[in-house]
């Protein structure tokens, strides 16, 4: 099952990196499962730009919604990864 395959990889990768669930669909954070910002009053994703989820949060998680797709939060919070994204466009054609 895709759920448990996702969650045995998450959560051998939490002591190393900030993970989030982000939809499949547009890559954004699934804001329902976010934590809700005590100054805003809005769930966002900002709180794992300094702290990574505990495991107990992911398991919470793939028990509420069918989770198909995560997000790395780079920086400290996650052993200092950095991520260099390419986006090609199809129409592009090289020699």
């Amino acid at each position: 099952m895709i759920c448990d395959s996702l969650r045995d990889s998450v959560l051998s990768l939490l002591d190393q990196l900030s993970l989030i669930p982000v939809s499949s669909k547009d890559k954004r954070p699934l804001a329902s499962l976010m934590p809700v910002n005590d100054k805003t009053g809005k769930r966002g994703w900002e709180v794992y730009q300094s702290r990574r989820a505990a495991g107990q949060e992911w398991v919470g998680w793939l028990g509420q919604y069918p989770v198909d797709c995560v997000a790395v939060v780079c920086g400290g919070v996650s052993s200092g990864l950095v991520v260099i994204d390419f986006d090609v466009s199809s129409s592009v054609v090289t020699a």
